[in-house]
């Protein structure tokens, strides 16, 4: 609840602090003497719009501040225009301060848009109606989950879409080096075998001869060796000296012969084949043609075909992850469709409650003939995900309701919306009503009515009274009135005086005992103007 407000150098308030206490507050005053700018400072301290004009003449500065449920809410107004506020002493930017100060007091004043005077206000009223806040949370929290996947979706498929360009030529090199299929140091044989065969007459012409040579020829040179083997053990039989060059004479004569033998093997194993070096020339060139593109070398060309493929698994990884997200949003939006469905049949029955509840307290506010609805609709929207008997329509984070609060104030007026309604006095009385009925749904603990008597007078003066007085038994109600029957059903009685000091306006703000209440009541009901 309010506890305090302090004000200094606002408007034509020099210094001010005023404690207010639970249950009904009435203030009362002379017109002109402040009652308005009192509440105007309550509500700039909360966040409201600020002006220079607002500073105090021949201030350079304006302070409001109000204690509310313990925490201090304070704005500096220069005459410059800058407004600066805090809360608890932490400065705060303006958009996070108001964002602080949402839904803390209801102001309701002739001239001011109201909570409930908002289309998209009358939505929450009746939920928190019909206590359903829970299934709605869970819807609102299902829509913005669906919203944000169906984003997901949108940056992967987008994800996809550019990439499969680049996919069918990661696709292509893939199977471009696939066909050819080159094997570590391929090249490096194929090099080897194909210098054999393009030499091959040379290698076979000059192994020959030297078979020949060796062992094939009458002057070969085994035979020569041979000669020499037999000349030279007839002198080991002489000189056993010699027998160690024997032996050396004889192992040439068997290496001459292993070199022979395998110069024969070798040329027996070499097969002139056209056609194979044809092969090999065509497999070196497709060996090449890659190594140009993927690096220069078969083991490059191999770490591109890897690099390339995990590449690929990560698009076959992007379309699973598609599928999904996919099947993600499939389900939330059946669960979406299941919670909205049970969340429309609540407020059905809801709604025929809460306007029988708001037409029986406008009647004891002196309203026989008003009449409340509250119109559900939806609206056709054929890209929906969210269906009504049938229909596509239009889904948000409550549902698929659109809700709207209708009244006919007199005999033979048509249903209209209530934001539409012009008279000061039935909205005073509208509005008592509504938050007569919502006194324990309505999460905003204390209500500040800027002469909510406008209009009235009598019998409905009386009303509203009782009505605000019923209300208070809940609620902090904070209530400026000209009429005595308010004034009376008061619990505190708030005067406000304004007076010149010395050339100098002063404004005070004084609570009442009971006779200088009963004496200001008095004054209220003959219509005196000065309070003493």
């Amino acid at each position: 609840m309010i506890e305090k407000l302090y004000i200094k150098d606002f408007a034509i308030v020099d210094k001010m602090e005023i404690l207010f206490n639970e249950g009904l507050t009435i203030i009362t005053g002379e017109t002109g003497s402040g009652k308005s700018i009192l509440l105007q400072a309550l509500n700039v301290s909360l966040g409201s719009k600020t002006s220079k004009t607002m500073v105090r003449s021949n201030a350079e500065r304006a302070v409001v501040e109000t204690k509310l449920n313990s925490i201090v809410y304070r704005r500096v107004l220069s005459k410059s225009g800058r407004t600066k506020s805090y809360l608890n002493d932490e400065p705060f930017t303006e958009n996070n301060y108001r964002l602080a100060c949402a839904s803390l007091v209801d102001f309701h004043g002739q001239h001011e848009q109201q909570y409930i005077m908002n289309d998209s206000s009358h939505i929450d009223y009746l939920d928190a109606f019909c206590e359903i806040n829970m299934s709605v949370e869970n819807c609102t929290r299902l829509f913005n989950s669906i919203k944000k996947n169906t984003k997901i979706l949108s940056d992967l498929s987008e994800k996809k879409q550019i990439s499969e360009k680049h996919q069918e030529l990661l696709s292509f090199q893939l199977n471009e080096i696939s066909v050819i299929n080159p094997l570590p140091n391929e090249d490096i044989e194929l090099e080897e075998e194909l210098q054999t065969l393009k030499h091959l007459d040379e290698l076979v012409e000059t192994t020959n001869r030297l078979s020949l040579e060796l062992t094939d020829d009458d002057e070969s040179i085994y035979n020569r060796i041979s000669s020499s083997l037999i000349a030279l053990e007839k002198l080991v039989s002489i000189d056993q000296k010699l027998d160690e060059f024997s032996e050396l004479i004889r192992s040439a004569s068997l290496s001459v012969q292993e070199t022979s033998s395998g110069l024969s093997d070798y040329i027996n194993s070499l097969n002139y084949d056209k056609n194979r070096l044809i092969e090999i020339q065509d497999r070196l060139g497709a060996i090449d043609g890659l190594k140009r593109k993927y690096g220069g070398s078969i083991v490059a060309i191999l770490n591109t075909k890897n690099q390339i493929s995990e590449e690929l698994n990560k698009f076959s990884s992007l379309d699973e992850d598609i599928d999904q997200i996919k099947k993600t949003i499939s389900d939330e939006k059946v669960d979406y469709q299941n919670i909205a469905e049970k969340i429309h049949i609540k407020r059905e029955f809801g709604s025929e409650k809460l306007s029988k509840a708001i037409e029986n307290e406008m009647l004891l506010l002196n309203m026989q003939d008003a009449r409340f609805k509250i119109q559900i609709t939806q609206k056709v929207f054929n890209d929906s995900f969210a269906f009504f008997k049938g229909n596509p329509v239009l889904a948000n984070e409550k549902g698929f309701d659109n809700i709207q609060f209708l009244l006919s104030a007199n005999p033979g007026e048509r249903l209209k919306p209530l934001v539409e309604i012009a008279s000061g006095g039935e909205i005073s009385r509208i509005m008592l009503a509504i938050k007569t009925v919502f006194q324990n749904n309505d999460p905003i603990n204390s209500l500040v009515f800027d002469e909510i008597d406008s209009g009235i007078s009598g019998v409905a003066a009386e009303k509203v009274a009782n009505s605000l007085a019923n209300l208070a038994k809940s609620k902090q109600v904070i209530c400026i009135t000209h009429l005595p029957q308010i004034a009376r059903s008061a619990k505190h009685h708030l005067h406000i005086s304004k007076m010149v000091e010395n050339g100098k306006t002063v404004v005070t703000a004084k609570y009442l005992n009971d006779d200088e209440r009963q004496r200001a009541i008095f004054q209220l009901s003959t219509g005196e103007r000065n309070f003493n």
